[in-house]
This record gives C-alpha cells, structure tokens and sequence, in this order.
C-alpha cells in the first residue's frame, strides 16, 4: 500500500499533462509540484533517514505541505481580511516549526505530530473561511464545477482521516502502526485522486476556476 500511494503522487503531473493549457498556470503547477516533492519524499522512505536527519526530514515536510495547501486556499479566497488571516497564521506556524526543529533535532521520533496537528487546525480553519466565504457570493457558480470545491474536499478528506493518527503516531507500537497506518495511505490516495480532479476541472471550465467561487458576497452558490 506505502508503494501504492507513493506512485499515486505522480498522477498529479500527468493530470497537468492532460490539462491542456495550464502549463502557465499558478494553481495546477503547484499542485503538480506538490506531487512531484510528496513522491520524492515518500520514495525516499523515512525508515531509511539517518538519525541525525530525521528532524529535517519530518519538520520539512511538514512546513513544504503547509505552504503548498496555504497558498492554494490563498489563491482561492478572494477576501483581502481572509488573505490576511493566512498570512499572518503561516508566519507563526514557520516561527513555530523553526523552534520546534531547533528543539528535537538529532532526537529520534516517528512523527512531528504537534506540528501536523496544528497544521491540520489551520487547514481546517481555511476551509472554513472558503466555504464560509463561497455561501456568502451573489456569483450563481456551481461548486462541483469549481477546481478549489475539489481541492478543498480532498484536504478535508486526506487530514479528517488522517487527524488522529497522525497525532498518536508517537505513542503506537508496530503492531498497532501495521493495523491501523493503510488508513492514511487510503486517505493519501483519495486525496492525489480528488487532486487530479481539481487539475482538469481547472482546465476545462478555465471562467470559472480562474475567477474562482468567492467573486463577491451575498446568496448562496447553487449546489446542483
């Protein structure tokens, strides 16, 4: 399953190959790096990470994950007090990380799992400040029609999932890593998928997704 969702991150750069297009594109080109740096990490495999490096490769994963799911919501949010919220929460999560690294480097440990829960807080709360902002549009755009509808629904999937796990990581022994672990690889793999989405749906309702969902405030978008 770890090979599995390790390849599945390649599918976001052929999902870019086949938009047609996009290839001068912010939010597809990010989206493929993404995938590209996630299957470089993953192949890499963090078993095989010296002792010594196992903080760098945990915290910059972690902080180069952050970024790319921040900057895609900073993308879609049209709301300048919205931007400004991630802005400055993303500079106190890299303060935090800094401090975090300086303080468990050359340790040994499975997972910074403080810092993805934070993460995952963050996240949810740009989530939220999408959703919140797109219910508040007078713009009548569906929303399954809209590359950051998908993104979200794949960030909500792939941490809401993962959440738990994640922060207990630390505290399991390898029989309950063994049992319990495919769950993130499952969630990983939906998530790359509901991605890939995102990608051609930017590139075949390019008005749409480039003017994004959060245009300005007033009804509620369509659904269906």
């Amino acid at each position: 399953m770890y090979t599995v969702v390790t390849f599945s991150y390649l599918l976001l750069p052929l999902a870019l190959f086949l938009a047609k297009g996009q290839w001068k594109s912010v939010v597809p080109i990010l989206l493929a790096a993404y995938g590209i740096f996630c299957f470089t990490y993953l192949y890499i495999d963090a078993e095989r990470v010296p002792k010594a490096y196992q903080a760098v490769y945990a915290f910059s994963f972690t902080s180069i994950e952050y970024l790319v799911f921040a900057g895609l919501f900073f993308a879609a949010l049209k709301t300048k007090s919205f931007r400004q919220i991630i802005l400055g929460l993303s500079a106190a999560f890299l303060c935090f990380q800094v401090f975090s690294y300086l303080n468990n480097n050359g340790r040994e440990f499975r997972l910074d799992t403080i810092s993805i829960g934070i993460e995952t807080i963050l996240v949810f709360v740009y989530t939220f400040l999408f959703f919140y902002e797109n219910m508040k549009s007078n713009t009548p755009i569906n929303l399954y029609n809209s590359f950051a509808f998908w993104i979200a629904v794949g960030i909500l999937t792939y941490l809401g999932v993962s959440f738990f796990l994640y922060i207990l990581a630390n505290d399991m022994n390898n029989e309950e890593i063994d049992l319990y672990w495919p769950v993130t690889f499952v969630a990983e793999t939906i998530k790359n998928l509901v991605f890939c989405v995102a990608i051609l749906k930017y590139g075949s309702k390019p008005n749409d997704s480039k003017k994004n969902l959060s245009h300005s405030q007033g009804n509620v978008p369509h659904l269906i």
